[in-house]
């Protein structure tokens, strides 16, 4: 089982689930919900990513969070019938597992102790969040762009990935012809190779020195509840 946080669950409350998981694969761009609509299904990824994006009424938007093989889209489902506060998207393209909430609650109620995975991951998810703010207020476009490279590589496990410059600025807030200027930058550094749509990390160990703190202290969210570390930042909990 290739998602982390399913892997995570009980035997028991699996079982549960395993009949009612569907695999499904989903292009870049497909809407998973919108913004205040109902969430009706759970998506694990299985090497495929979902945006997590705030949206202004005049349709502008930015990612706040990103859900990979580390976690699920939906998971509050599990306590009751739920609205979406972001708008979810199919970032990267690839397989994804799908459970009904219906299903997915009433397993819960069954096998109690599954709920302290899904408490912990929300916790991950509701840090990691809060940390993009701090991000996005302080830091500038060039170490962002880095910081992001790296999560998306990580809950991918693919260092090459299906990126339009367009798609990018899009995720972080900023004008195509920011992303162009530092994609090239990187380029010329050898930081990354990009063709046709396409990004690959050519040189991870210098793209992280060039990523803001946010990465390393995210990255530290996404462990903390598996050993006694916690997050040594300015944007503590």
């Amino acid at each position: 089982m290739k998602n982390e946080l399913l892997s995570r669950f009980p035997a028991g409350f699996l079982d549960q689930l395993q009949p009612s998981l569907r695999r499904v694969v989903l292009p870049q761009g497909t809407p998973v919900v919108e913004a205040g609509d109902p969430i009706d299904s759970l998506y694990f990824p299985q090497g495929g990513l979902i945006s997590l994006l705030v949206v202004t009424t005049d349709g502008a938007c930015v990612e706040t969070s990103i859900v990979g093989l580390n976690g699920a889209f939906g998971i509050q489902r599990a306590f009751g019938e739920r609205r979406s506060v972001p708008r979810a998207m199919v970032q990267v393209p690839g397989e994804f597992l799908i459970v009904p909430g219906t299903v997915f609650a009433a397993a819960l109620r069954d096998v109690p102790a599954a709920g302290e995975v899904i408490l912990e991951y929300l916790e991950t998810l509701l840090a990691e969040s809060q940390q993009g703010i701090l991000c996005n207020a302080l830091h500038a476009a060039p170490a962002r762009m880095s910081r992001w490279l790296l999560q998306v590589a990580d809950r991918t496990t693919s260092h090459s990935l299906p990126l339009t410059q367009e798609f990018i600025a899009q995720m972080l807030g900023v004008r195509r012809t920011t992303v162009t200027m530092i994609a090239q930058a990187m380029q010329q550094e050898g930081l990354v190779r990009y063709s046709r749509g396409r990004l690959t990390i050519a040189n991870r160990a210098a793209l992280e020195s060039r990523a803001c703190e946010c990465y390393r202290t995210i990255g530290r969210y996404q462990h903390m509840h598996h050993s006694d570390e916690r997050p040594q930042s300015v944007s503590r909990l």
